[in-house]
């Protein structure tokens, strides 16, 4: 069966229009065994993992009966699941982690077989997964606040995938942050204690050990090279709301 697993949207905003958005980060989808046959519809940089069945103290193991297209579907991550508590011999599952990378359609078709028989497989899964393009960014027409006080980012503000985006120096800037150079390639947005590591998207999307506590993404939009400003904030530790009447986005810095 396949569902959706993972939407994150904190709060919403209106644009001069009147139209609602969620601010949503990208979205993860769960296929298994009951998927068969399914047509698969994601969005470029949601994530799609698969689960099978599993037991490789059989010989047996998932294979790709037709290569995926990774032009359009990335496998970024590949592990075994066993059963808990562990028993030798015992099954578990085997699961595959996608990152959607560009519009198009890829099949997901694989076998379950022991690589030296030529017998018929013992199990297999077949799909197809479409990958729509990303949304169009489009510029931000309501208000923002830092604690109470007005402010206009230098640069473009850009409405993407319902996030509000800024160029990085305008964003460090709202919230008193400062970039430094260190060892790193990439640049650190400092504030107080808080260390930030700022990492192209698509670097930390298909390189899952490029992940991890103080990093954050940068989208490439057509504006220039981006970071997602609620995403920040809360890093920043600022909470976040939305008044709908005056179309306000609202920062909070919290005091103890």
């Amino acid at each position: 069966m396949f569902y959706r697993k993972l939407f994150i949207g904190l709060f919403s905003f209106i644009l001069s229009v009147g139209i609602a958005w969620p601010l949503a980060a990208a979205e993860t989808y769960l296929l298994d065994a009951g998927s068969q046959q399914q047509t698969v519809s994601i969005a470029v940089g949601d994530t799609l993992r698969l689960t099978l069945a599993a037991n490789p103290s059989t010989g047996y193991a998932w294979s790709y009966a037709e290569p995926i297209d990774d032009g359009v579907l990335i496998e970024t991550l590949r592990e075994h699941l066993p059963v808990q508590p562990q028993i030798a011999g015992s099954g578990g599952q085997e699961q595959f982690t996608y990152t959607a990378a560009a519009a198009g359609s890829s099949p997901l078709r694989l076998i379950y077989s022991r690589p030296w028989e030529s017998r018929l497989p013992a199990g297999s899964f077949a799909a197809t997964v479409t990958v729509q393009p990303p949304a169009v960014s489009c510029s931000f027409f309501g208000r923002i606040e830092i604690d109470g006080c007005s402010v206009a980012p230098a640069g473009p503000v850009v409405v993407y995938e319902n996030r509000i985006l800024l160029q990085p120096a305008a964003a460090a800037a709202l919230f008193g942050a400062q970039f430094v150079q260190d060892s790193s390639p990439n640049p650190v947005l400092v504030k107080g204690d808080t260390r930030l590591s700022l990492r192209p998207w698509g670097e930390i999307a298909f390189r899952p050990d490029q992940r991890g506590p103080g990093t954050m993404a940068l989208i490439d939009r057509p504006e220039g090279r981006l970071i997602v400003l609620r995403s920040l904030a809360e890093e920043l530790g600022y909470q976040v709301t939305w008044e709908e009447c005056s179309s306000t986005a609202r920062f909070f810095s919290f005091r103890g």
